[in-house]
């Protein structure tokens, strides 16, 4: 049920809309391959920080 500011009252049965789920575009799925495939070089960066904090210390 919904009001107005003028006090009319209408009543409307209850809708659902689906909607597709939105697509990768072509540049999102490249930078997701390479992410995947270089996915080490983030490990190597921890790798070599903890190095360094375990040297400083």
């Amino acid at each position: 049920v919904t009001k107005d500011k003028h006090g009319n009252m209408t009543k409307s049965p209850d809708r659902t809309i689906l909607t597709p789920k939105e697509s990768e575009t072509v540049l999102q799925k490249i930078i997701k391959v390479l992410e995947e495939t270089f996915s080490w070089v983030s490990n190597l960066r921890d790798y070599l920080n903890k190095k360094v904090k375990s040297i400083r210390n």
